[in-house]
């Protein structure tokens, strides 16, 4: 798949994950144990060899750029194409959409030597092999390719589309329909160009265009049984991390058959002490626990102490619980102290975040 450019659209920022993301760009949030939510789309893009891949990021891109670097954990440091990230201007409007980020770098699509673009929006958490969904749009002669999968009665995540008998969109407002679009497409680069030159100057995002174009260009879609996430508010990114602790087929279905790739971090195994209980976890290397984990997702160089009581919660990486702390359905974000005897709690469906900019426990490093 040499001839397909990747491209990763993740500059707009969802507002119902501020509370993970307000320092961070969300494609950056921490997710599974020692994974960031970019790194699945981006590893089954090169999993299907695709070599010259573009991340279009908002202007919190930091992180985002720490994690990915020059793209050498995924194999993408080449002299020719490779791994490039083009940041949205911090001054921009919020209301231009990301049409204006996209044609300031029209010269990267315009000197790339593919023909077809696979492109990707949002937040995913899914395991896809794109050889099949590529291939598919090639062979269709459509203009378009849209990957959707079979919405469940309660998902109001995706955008609906109108699907004929020949999988053909006629429309991706259709009330009701069974079928959501995942917002991940194929298209011509050429064509791709058009439609950023022709909207260059309104207010308009990329997605909004292609989601207008059903009655203007021949678009199939190509249906992904697998499983997949969309995250789209704090609810949802801690259902989808716990659901990994609920079921083994789950787990394995998210990290196979392609490999996830992510930033390697070199951290001695975990050290367990005397005192310490596990129970159903998933622990990175480099921890150190003395209390009383359950049902819970800790990232590298977290720290338990003793008495301390963990359930149902998420801890981002080089936070201390402190001694007799108590958490359940809480996310602690990386590098805070929660305070000895600290009592903390949420819900499945409203868990408490404890974020840098809280009162709650004290920053450290």
């Amino acid at each position: 798949m040499k001839d397909v450019l990747g491209i990763i659209n993740v500059t707009q920022e969802n507002p119902n994950l501020q509370a993970l993301g307000s320092h961070r760009c969300q494609a950056s949030i921490p997710y599974a144990g020692r994974y960031r939510i970019i790194d699945f789309i981006l590893s089954n893009m090169v999993q299907a060899n695709i070599r010259n891949i573009a991340v279009f990021a908002p202007p919190n891109y930091r992180s985002l750029l720490d994690h990915l670097g020059s793209g050498k954990d995924w194999d993408l440091e080449y002299k020719q194409d490779g791994l490039f990230i083009f940041p949205q201007n911090a001054l921009a409007n919020n209301n231009q959409g990301d049409i204006s980020i996209l044609n300031q770098h029209l010269d990267y699509l315009e000197k790339s030597n593919q023909t077809y673009v696979l492109l990707s929006f949002g937040s995913l958490i899914m395991n896809i092999d794109f050889k099949g969904l590529i291939k598919h749009h090639i062979h269709s002669g459509s203009d378009i390719t849209v990957l959707y999968k079979q919405k469940e009665n309660d998902d109001l995540s995706l955008s609906n589309i109108l699907l004929d008998d020949f999988q053909n969109i006629s429309s991706f407002k259709a009330s009701g329909s069974p079928h959501g679009s995942l917002d991940i497409f194929v298209l011509r680069k050429d064509l791709l160009i058009q439609l950023i030159k022709k909207h260059a100057h309104q207010s308009v995002n990329l997605l909004e265009i292609l989601m207008e174009s059903a009655d203007k260009y021949s678009m199939n879609a190509f249906k992904f049984d697998g499983y997949v996430q969309k995250i789209d508010s704090v609810a949802s990114y801690y259902q989808s991390n716990m659901q990994l602790l609920e079921s083994c087929f789950l787990a394995h279905a998210l990290f196979s058959p392609n490999e996830i790739y992510s930033k390697l971090k070199d951290e001695p195994p975990t050290k367990y002490g005397e005192t310490s209980k596990v129970k159903n976890v998933i622990i990175a290397n480099g921890c150190v626990i003395e209390g009383e984990v359950e049902n819970s997702i800790l990232f590298r160089g977290t720290r338990v102490e003793k008495g301390a009581v963990i359930k149902n919660s998420i801890v981002f990486p080089k936070s201390v619980i402190g001694e007799y702390a108590q958490l359940d359905g809480v996310i602690v974000d990386k590098e805070l102290a929660i305070l000895p005897f600290e009592r903390l709690s949420g819900t499945m469906t409203s868990p408490k975040v404890v974020t840098k900019h809280k009162i709650i426990g004290r920053e450290i490093g």
